[in-house]
């Protein structure tokens, strides 16, 4: 995984440093900035990397570089999420908040467990954090890698139909974070099925993630 290079790459710090510098002169709000020239500059010379980085691995679905406040300022893929202040409003209580928060104060890196970022969603994602470091060794904001599951869950159901076998991940608010049935994920976030409620000759592989919140449509 790129997580930790690309955490310690000081391009990435110095380029959310200098986007939130580039806010704080401007005077304008998050949103505003980010649909301006004087941002579009600064990303063009620093970002070539991580847009190359999104293109090569088909396990990455976006990256998003954020400030230590929160703020959204650099995705290479998804624009409707730029300026977004995670920490307020329903975005303070999602998945991908809690990851930063954890990474901004424990300085390790962190995965939101999977959540459904609007209710329309058809499938769930997840994000890897962890913090950018300034040249004093201090956070100065957080790099967030979504992540693409499909790979996941046809691991997880590959075997189905030859073995009988059936094997699963489940949060600890015992909901399923892998499909049951090949080629659905109708059951993930959305069913509850524990253990002793599967057929007697299945076997199941458990693996618990600490509950992070509830996915909202932010």
């Amino acid at each position: 995984m790129d997580l930790n290079s690309q955490a310690d790459n000081p391009v990435n710090a110095r380029l959310v440093g200098q986007l939130n510098e580039g806010l704080a002169r401007s005077g304008q709000t998050a949103g505003e900035y980010v649909k301006g020239t004087d941002w579009s500059t600064r990303v063009q010379e620093n970002h070539s990397h991580l847009k190359a980085m999104q293109q090569n691995y088909d396990y990455i679905e976006d990256i998003y570089l954020i400030t230590r406040d929160g703020t959204i300022l650099y995705g290479v893929v998804d624009s409707d999420k730029l300026g977004l202040a995670l920490f307020d409003g329903e975005a303070a209580q999602s998945r991908l908040t809690a990851s930063v928060r954890y990474s901004l104060e424990t300085g390790n890196a962190g995965f939101s467990d999977l959540e459904f970022s609007a209710p329309t969603d058809s499938l769930p994602t997840g994000y890897l954090t962890a913090p950018l470091k300034s040249a004093t060794e201090d956070a100065i904001g957080i790099i967030a890698i979504q992540v693409q599951l499909d790979r996941i869950f046809q691991a997880a159901t590959s075997g189905v139909d030859q073995d009988a076998k059936i094997h699963y991940l489940v949060g600890s608010d015992d909901l399923l974070r892998t499909p049951l049935t090949p080629g659905s994920t109708d059951e993930i976030l959305k069913r509850h099925r524990k253990i002793d409620q599967l057929p007697g000759d299945a076997e199941s592989s458990l693996h618990r993630h600490p509950e992070l919140g509830a996915g909202l449509d932010w």
